[in-house]
């Protein structure tokens, strides 16, 4: 059984605090880790126009 997980870190965030603040941070973190291993929005916009999101987010 792997233990391994597909994201290095996720990002939850307010809205409001996406351009000042998170998109800065999603950045760096993608430098440092690559943006297939953060969970960003902006980074994997397929997967969350899914429209069972709601549902299906958890297993991310």
């Amino acid at each position: 059984m792997s233990t391994s997980k597909r994201f290095r870190v996720a990002l939850s965030f307010p809205g409001n605090l996406r351009e000042d603040f998170v998109a800065p941070v999603a950045t760096k973190l993608a430098e440092r880790f690559g943006e297939e291993a953060v969970l960003y929005d902006r980074f994997h916009t397929a997967e969350f126009a899914d429209a069972d999101l709601a549902f299906n987010l958890p297993d991310l």
